[in-house]
C-alpha cells in the first residue's frame, strides 16, 4: 500500500495578501515521486490564525492537540517542512510523533525544530554561506556510526544550503556537521525513522541520489505502518 504521509502546512499569505496554509510543491512532488501520498496538516488554530498571533510562545489547548491527534493518527509517516518560524504546535508534534515511534522526517526548520523539542537552541549563522542557490554548496561530514551513514552507505555527501539559522545544540543525538561546524543532522535511532536534516533534499530529489535514497527509506519505514 502507498503509505500516507502527512506534512505540517505553515501559516502564510499569497499574492492576494490573503491568509493561508501552505505546502511547498517540491516536498508534495517528492513524496509522490516516492510512493507516498501527502496529506496536508491544518493545526486546530482559527481564532489564532486570524488574530495574526502566530507566536512561538502560543500555546495550544490540550484540545485542540487532542483534535489534532486525530489526523496524526491518519498518517503512516510524517515531513516537517522547511519555514521561517516554528510554533507550539510544532514542538508538541514532533515530541508526540517521537513518543509514538511515528517515523519522522525534517527538512531545514524541520529539523531545527526537532532539535528545539529536545531542549535544543536556535541561533543565527552569523553569515551568507549557508544562504545560497546552488546546487551544491558545501560537504556534510556523516558520523559512521549514525542511522543516516547507513541508510546512505557514505561518511560525506555534498548538499544545498539555504538557511540563515542554525540549530546550536540539542539532546538528540547530532550526527552531521558541515565543515565549518554548522549542525546539519540530528537522529534518534532508537526509532523506526526520526531523523532530520539541515538541507532541502526535495530539490535535489530529480537527480542526487543521497536524497533519493534517504527519502526512500523514509517512505519505506512508514509503509510499514500503512
Amino acid at each position: 500500500m502507498r503509505p500516507i504521509i502527512g506534512v505540517l502546512l505553515r501559516p502564510n499569505r499569497n499574492l492576494d495578501n490573503q491568509d493561508i496554509f501552505s505546502l511547498n510543491k517540491e516536498i508534495a512532488d517528492m513524496i509522490i515521486r516516492k510512493g507516498g501520498i501527502p496529506l496536508g496538516i491544518v493545526p486546530p488554530y482559527i481564532e489564532y490564525f486570524y488574530e495574526k498571533t502566530f507566536e512561538t510562545s502560543k500555546v495550544m489547548r490540550e484540545e485542540d492537540f487532542k483534535a489534532m491527534q486525530v489526523t496524526l493518527r491518519m498518517c503512516d509517516g510524517i515531513l516537517l517542512q522547511g519555514g521561517s518560524e516554528f510554533y507550539d504546535y510544532d514542538i508538541r508534534t514532533i515530541r508526540y510523533l517521537h513518543e509514538h515511534n511515528i517515523p519522522t522526517l525534517g527538512i531545514c526548520l524541520g529539523m531545527q525544530t526537532m532539535g528545539v523539542a529536545f531542549d535544543g537552541i536556535v541561533d543565527t549563522v552569523g553569515n551568507l554561506d549557508h544562504k545560497k542557490s546552488d546546487t551544491y554548496v558545501h560537504d556534510v561530514y556523516l558520523r559512521p556510526d549514525s542511522r543516516i551513514a547507513q541508510i546512505l552507505k557514505k561518511n560525506v555527501i555534498k548538499v544545498n544550503s539555504r538557511h540563515k539559522d542554525m540549530l546550536d545544540s540539542t539532546n538528540l543525538d547530532i550526527v552531521g556537521y558541515s565543515g565549518d561546524g554548522v549542525i546539519e543532522v540530528v537522529e534518534d535511532s532508537s526509532k523506526e525513522f526520526f531523523i532530520g536534516v539541515q538541507w532541502h533534499p526535495e530539490s535535489l530529489i530529480s537527480f542526487d541520489e543521497n536524497s533519493n535514497i534517504l527519502m526512500e527509506s523514509f517512505i519505506e519505514s512508514a509503509r510499514k505502518l500503512s
